[in-house]
């Protein structure tokens, strides 16, 4: 559900984004400038009212600036991995938006990617050079009281922790 209005929902599945602007009693699908494909993530941005990231399968991150009804993609570095989670950081102007990504297959490099403008450009964090292995990264969670704290669930590999906006990781187990 959207923060500031509850009585939006949202949901997707394999192959539609739906909006519901009456707490869930009627339905809508929305799809323009959306590709039709898993969509693994819906997340708001606090700090832009109308603003929706959400991250699909095998194509990448779309954002919406009028509340589902348009999306415009993202591609970046050439990347085509799958998006697994995002998690979006509202203690930060403009907020910072964090993307777990990864393949299935062993050796493909996930990794955690950063943007701090919209979803527009995009760093990269957690991978082979923090000693991480690079398997498909699935769940990324931001502490709700010290937001400089995030965790990463990897396949094979664990729970990831980082205490500094992602420039760092320690293995949790």
């Amino acid at each position: 559900a959207d923060p500031r209005d509850p009585k939006t929902v949202y949901m997707g599945d394999w192959y539609f984004f739906y909006v519901s602007h009456d707490a869930g009693e009627t339905w809508a699908i929305k799809s323009k400038g959306l590709e039709r494909t898993v969509v693994n993530a819906i997340r708001f941005d606090p700090n832009q009212q109308g603003r929706v990231y959400i991250c699909v399968q095998d194509v990448g991150f779309f954002r919406s600036d009028d509340g589902g009804t348009t999306f415009d993609f993202n591609h970046w570095d050439g990347w085509s991995h799958t998006n697994r989670d995002l998690a979006v950081d509202g203690s930060t102007s403009p907020s910072t938006i964090y993307m777990a990504v990864g393949m299935y297959q062993p050796g493909k490099n996930g990794r955690v990617v950063i943007s701090h403008d919209g979803g527009e450009t995009w760093t990269r964090s957690f991978d082979g050079e923090q000693g991480y292995p690079g398997e498909c990264v699935y769940d990324l969670e931001l502490s709700p009281n010290n937001p400089p704290v995030v965790w990463a669930a990897a396949k094979d590999c664990g729970i990831w922790r980082s205490t500094d906006r992602c420039a760092t990781w320690q293995p949790m187990n």
